[in-house]
């Protein structure tokens, strides 16, 4: 199923519930999750407004009598002194960083989705808009009932995983999960930020295992670069990308394609586990299109983040000139030279080359 493709002028932010009576935990219908997200609400918010993307604020304001609070809300709000009503106006207000600017629209639900009943769908289509970016909380309710409007009037929807929330990290992925099975697009708050931009890389999540282990295969059935010699099942390489250290890959922001990744991991144990090592790995397709060296750059800033303090590559291939070359640009220190280390597909045996770069 291919996603969306996004640009700037065909698409709209739409920010959902970031509210203080949502995110607080004092404010009476505190969502478990939507606080850690402010950040990256915050980011989208900015990302939208820089590069022109519309942006559309959608809020919810209870009636005093509470009419219209969902019944299976009513009794929490009762007893929570009728949060987002005028009973408790600082619970109705935007959290720190999303306050509407000039010029920018907001919209009143009265119920779950953001399209119903409030004009949203006349607003995006007189904007020109033929993709929805969804931010906000909380995912099982008015995000994921927002998607599936927007999908009923034909619209492309992009659901920023980071940017949205739930009570918690089950009921999360398995939200994403259901919506990606029905053509939405699992995105991060990084690659909207970069839609004019070639690359971005970003940790890897669950989406991602099934073209990251394509993009293994093909390195390791090349056989001139990775030791391993046998291909990662599906069920395998969930397993070994999971229990890396940190994985990245390297994605086109506008449609999402993953073109590269790399595995970061301890080089050793206990005196040495301050070692990591990496391993990178480019489709086919990508290769020449610098993605390769996006990926080293990620790798040496995650390495440091993660308290390593040297990443080591134990054996760089000596006829490897391209990934040599780029490592030498970017300040590995070659080691010597092991040879006969690395057995080619013909049987004979080339040399390898250590590296190593301080963090």
């Amino acid at each position: 199923m291919s996603s969306p493709v996004l640009t700037p002028k065909t698409s709209a932010l739409v920010l959902i519930d970031m509210q203080n009576g949502f995110v607080e935990p004092n404010g009476g219908l505190c969502i478990a999750g939507a606080k850690a997200t402010l950040p990256a609400c915050v980011q989208a918010l900015e990302a939208a407004r820089r590069q022109g993307i519309p942006v559309i604020h959608v809020r919810r304001h209870y009636a005093l009598d509470g009419h219209d609070v969902e019944p299976g809300r009513r009794e929490v709000w009762l007893a929570a002194g009728k949060p987002l009503s005028d009973a408790r106006p600082n619970t109705l207000e935007p959290c720190p960083g999303l306050e509407t600017l000039p010029g920018e629209t907001v919209i009143i639900k009265p119920s779950w989705s953001a399209f119903d009943r409030t004009g949203l769908e006349e607003m995006l289509r007189d904007l020109g808009v033929t993709c929805v970016v969804l931010a906000g909380t909380t995912t099982p309710n008015c995000i994921r009932s927002t998607c599936y409007d927007a999908m009923a009037h034909g619209f492309n929807v992009a659901v920023l995983a980071d940017a949205t929330s739930s009570r918690s990290a089950e009921v999360q992925q398995a939200n994403l999960e259901d919506m990606a099975a029905v053509g939405a697009r699992i995105m991060s708050t990084n690659e909207l930020t970069a839609l004019d931009q070639p690359l971005v890389v970003r940790p890897y999540t669950a989406f991602d295992v099934s073209a990251m282990t394509d993009i293994w295969n093909q390195v390791v059935e090349d056989g001139i670069a990775f030791p391993q010699d046998k291909c990662l099942t599906a069920e395998e390489a969930a397993g070994f990308f999971a229990q890396q250290t940190h994985c990245g890959v390297a994605c086109v922001p506008q449609t999402g394609e993953v073109v590269g990744m790399y595995i970061l991991h301890p080089n050793n144990v206990g005196r040495c586990g301050h070692i990591c090592n990496t391993s990178y790995a480019v489709s086919r397709e990508a290769r020449g299109r610098h993605a390769g060296e996006a990926l080293v750059r990620d790798s040496l800033a995650q390495g440091k983040a993660h308290g390593f303090r040297i990443l080591q590559f134990n054996a760089v291939v000596a006829t490897n000139a391209v990934a040599r070359h780029l490592y030498e640009k970017l300040g590995f220190t070659q080691l010597g030279v092991i040879p006969g280390g690395f057995r080619m597909p013909n049987d004979t045996y080339e040399d390898i080359v250590p590296y190593y770069h301080e963090l």
